[in-house]
């Protein structure tokens, strides 16, 4: 390698090249506004608890949300329907789940 090159990378040092670096710039603004939430209709003693089955529960949805896409050619397959019934069929199985788990009002 290069002596320039060598340099060069010390004296600027690259930044980490982890894909999820950097992803999780717009998740301040929900964050802050969701603990806030938590915190304002909790007790002291329940927070800790509140807390961490909200970060468990968003680590499961996201992990499932990740999955699911891959359930999508085996559900094609089993019931012959094309990629776009089935994609508006989960899409309304997910808006119907929304529902579910919404408090109401």
């Amino acid at each position: 390698m290069c002596a320039g090159v060598v340099a060069r990378d010390r004296a600027f040092p690259q930044r980490s090249r982890c894909p999820r670096e950097g992803r999780r710039g717009g998740d301040g603004a929900f964050l802050t506004s969701w603990n806030a939430i938590i915190a304002d209709q909790t007790t002291v003693e329940a927070r800790d608890a509140a807390f961490s089955l909200s970060f468990v529960l968003g680590n499961v949805a996201s992990g499932v949300g990740l999955v699911l896409p891959l359930a999508l050619p085996g559900i094609q397959d089993a019931t012959c329907l094309d990629s776009g019934t089935v994609h508006l069929g989960l899409m309304g199985v997910l808006a119907l789940g929304s529902g579910i788990t919404s408090p109401a009002t």
